[in-house]
């Protein structure tokens, strides 16, 4: 995807084991190390769902972080139109004015 905003998104994954001091967060953990980074020439294929009832569970389990950290964070809470707004809001940016539409579908 190389336009709306997702593309270029790239992992933290190839640097000594010996280097990694520790990982932080509870949601998309990002690791803390020191010495270099490494990078691949290609694409890493990673498949994270063996099947739908794997990735519908990750995503109960995530949500519960999710709603925590907003929580803890005294996130305003969501309301009907909040919703509806942020939704549209977030479509106009990403496919209207950084032209997602251009990517076409996912393949």
């Amino acid at each position: 995807m190389h336009f709306g905003g997702w593309g270029g998104d790239s992992v933290v994954r190839l640097f000594r084991r010996s280097d990694l001091h520790r990982y932080v967060g509870k949601l998309h953990e990002q690791p803390e190390y020191s010495g270099t980074l490494g990078r691949t020439q290609h694409a890493l294929l990673h498949y994270s769902h063996r099947d739908l009832t794997s990735m519908l569970n990750k995503t109960l389990v995530f949500t519960g972080f999710e709603a925590e950290s907003r929580f803890e964070a005294h996130h305003p809470p969501i309301v009907w139109w909040r919703f509806f707004r942020v939704m549209s809001t977030e479509f106009w940016l990403r496919f209207v004015r950084l032209s997602a539409w251009r990517d076409g579908p996912e393949e």
